[in-house]
């Protein structure tokens, strides 16, 4: 990755971080004429005639929100040409103010900041999540990257608003030292084998959501099936040799069961492949949810089911629909 130049910008909680109080209350003054809330954070830019500023709002059941703005002089008037809101689905977004940064990414500049997420709800106790901003002022285009660690787990999980995980490596690149400072050293690289679950993840964004709302007419989906060499399949079933059943057919060895993920070995191609994550796994709780079995293999199809789903796969095709689907 190309290297990072940083500024710390300007927080106004930290009013000694700018030398020229004068020109700070200006800055607040030009933003209350167009924001009625005071900002958590601001930066000027284009010798002054941009302000970038970030404020947070609340719905009425007191969850947090962020908006990120930008303000432009125009004809010494100034205007709000771009309005980004970012939300927590039942939960909140709080800024981090010492992480807000001028970075410079490949060819593109962008302003960097960092927000805790907080969900509702006593299912969630024990996630703790982080979102990564990036937003690049002359594109108006925002890269919105989060990290999401459950306790007790070595290694968290990447999503994102845009696109695929491994769309942005760069960027996943820039948020090691963070993410290793809060919460210790972490494989990040989602191409390693340890991290399979990550990969396949990052590879089939919304694939739950596909799932959940599929409708029975039969239809075939795209997946993403992620492959590794043969050992990664044995090394697992060693893993997992307590939770696992092992099914065979002239063609292929399918692993699966208690709170595992469902495995593919290819005798013909001798490779293994990673056909299905149980949504969520491996955090706790839940576990029968997330168990699937092995149903039958011909040919290239594999058919797999729990308590409510059973979908059909056809590995050479790299399909699946959903058979029967129980709400």
């Amino acid at each position: 990755m190309k290297n990072l130049s940083v500024l710390i910008l300007s927080c106004i909680i930290l009013i000694g971080c700018n030398d020229n109080n004068s020109k700070h209350i200006e800055v607040l003054k030009t933003i209350k004429t167009v924001s009625t809330k005071e900002p958590i954070c601001y930066t000027t830019y284009n010798s002054g005639d941009m302000i970038l500023y970030l404020i947070s709002e609340q719905n009425e059941v007191g969850q947090s929100s962020v908006s990120l703005n930008v303000l432009e002089n125009i004809d010494r008037r100034w205007v709000r040409i771009n309005e980004h809101k970012l939300v927590v689905e039942n939960g909140s977004l709080n800024i981090v103010e010492d992480t807000i940064q001028k970075i410079n990414i490949g060819a593109d500049d962008y302003f960097f900041f960092v927000a805790d997420e907080y969900f509702s709800g006593t299912a969630n106790n024990g996630l703790t999540s982080n979102r990564f901003i990036f937003y690049n002022a002359e594109k108006d285009s925002l890269i919105d990257i989060s990290y999401s660690i459950w306790a007790g787990e070595a290694t968290g999980q990447f999503k994102t608003q845009n696109g695929k995980v491994n769309e942005h490596k760069d960027f996943l690149s820039y948020l090691t030292p963070f993410i290793e400072k809060k919460y210790g050293k972490q494989n990040l690289n989602i191409d390693d084998e340890e991290n399979f679950h990550l990969k396949w993840v990052a590879e089939n964004k919304d694939i739950y959501n596909r799932t959940a709302n599929y409708k029975s007419d039969g239809s075939w989906l795209d997946i993403k099936v992620v492959t590794f060499k043969r050992d990664f399949f044995f090394s697992m079933m060693e893993e997992f040799r307590y939770n696992v059943e092992v099914k065979h057919s002239p063609k292929y060895l399918v692993s699966a069961g208690f709170c595992s993920p469902v495995l593919v070995y290819s005798k013909l191609k001798d490779e293994a492949y990673v056909l299905w994550i149980p949504e969520d796994w491996p955090k706790g709780g839940a576990w029968g949810l997330r168990s699937f079995r092995v149903d039958s293999i011909e040919e290239d199809f594999i058919t797999i089911s729990d308590s409510f789903l059973k979908l059909e796969f056809h590995i050479a095709s790299k399909k699946f629909r959903v058979i029967e689907k129980k709400d």
